[in-house]
């Protein structure tokens, strides 16, 4: 896969107005999932350091939970890698250290079409993920010659795998 470098900032305001006025800086709201799991104490609540940004969700009932980073970036910076059909793998900087992360999902306003919101997931080289590949057409249907058209019905397809292992195209 590609690779695509983004720079990012933690948020500390968190809730709809604050979502609010970064979307008029022309920044958006993104929350980068999938960080280590961590054990929590039987209040439920973690013990352990955390950077600017991070917050721990509970998983199950087993006392264990998930770090996730609420993080800013600028519309310019993720342009590119929004209205792409291409898989990238994204280069996430921020407070000083580099994590690998997948789009895994974005939200658009329903009226205007501006991103609203952007989710990442991180990835490991040991974790499987499962994102969506786009499909590419080679050679020609014996029924496009005869003079037929040809609709790809499937534009994209869900693979699951190492992130290192996944083809940037399925060529059908």
């Amino acid at each position: 896969m590609k690779t695509y470098q983004l720079t990012a900032e933690a948020r500390t305001d968190l809730g709809k107005k604050a979502a609010k006025a970064l979307r008029k800086e022309n920044k958006i709201p993104v929350v980068l999932n999938g960080g280590k799991l961590v054990e929590l104490d039987k209040d439920g609540k973690y013990n352990g350091k955390l950077l600017a940004g991070e917050k721990v969700v509970p998983i199950g009932r087993d006392g264990k939970g998930i770090i996730t980073t609420d993080l800013v970036v600028k519309f310019a910076d993720v342009r590119k890698l929004i209205y792409n059909t291409d898989v990238f793998v994204i280069d996430l900087t921020y407070d000083g250290q580099t994590r690998k992360a997948v789009l895994k999902d974005l939200q658009f306003h329903p009226v205007n079409d501006s991103v609203l919101h952007i989710d990442l997931l991180e990835v490991s080289d040991d974790k499987p993920v499962v994102v969506e590949i786009p499909v590419h057409l080679e050679g020609h249907a014996v029924g496009v010659k005869a003079g037929g058209k040809l609709y790809l019905s499937m534009k994209k397809v869900k693979v699951k795998g190492l992130y290192k292992d996944i083809p940037e195209t399925m060529q059908v």
